[in-house]
């Protein structure tokens, strides 16, 4: 898939869900968990893409100790996250999950295509 299909799909589940909101179809505790899982995925995308930006010029084992050990503590502090989100707010949990997981996927198929789409560029120009 590529990453204009990734990031229009993107914009299209966010449009769908505040349209959703404003006519009255969701509820505001579903949408308050919307707006976490999302700002939570957009946050981790954000580390993983300034982390990969800069390992790129680094070693290879420094740069796999960025990505993997990045992606490791990025898992960890997710999880923290997600435990004290769902033990602390009064928001829709299941909702919360659901749309969690649905970003995360969408998001962590955005960051493969960045990375690979960067690699591929740096291998044509060498």
């Amino acid at each position: 898939m590529k990453i204009k299909h990734l990031i229009l799909f993107s914009i299209l589940l966010l449009v769908v869900y505040v349209s959703l909101y404003m006519f009255d179809f969701i509820s505001p505790r579903f949408f308050n968990a919307f707006l976490l899982a999302v700002g939570l995925n957009v946050f981790n995308f954000g580390i993983a893409v300034s982390i990969f930006q800069k390992s790129l010029e680094k070693s290879n084992k420094t740069f796999l100790f960025y990505n993997l050990g990045g992606l490791g503590m990025r898992l960890f502090i997710l999880l923290i996250a997600i435990v004290l989100i769902l033990n602390s707010l009064k928001i829709d949990k299941y909702g919360f999950i659901l749309q969690f997981f649905i970003f995360y996927f969408l998001l962590i198929s955005l960051e493969i295509a960045i990375f690979h789409k960067t690699m591929l560029d740096r291998s044509r120009n060498k």
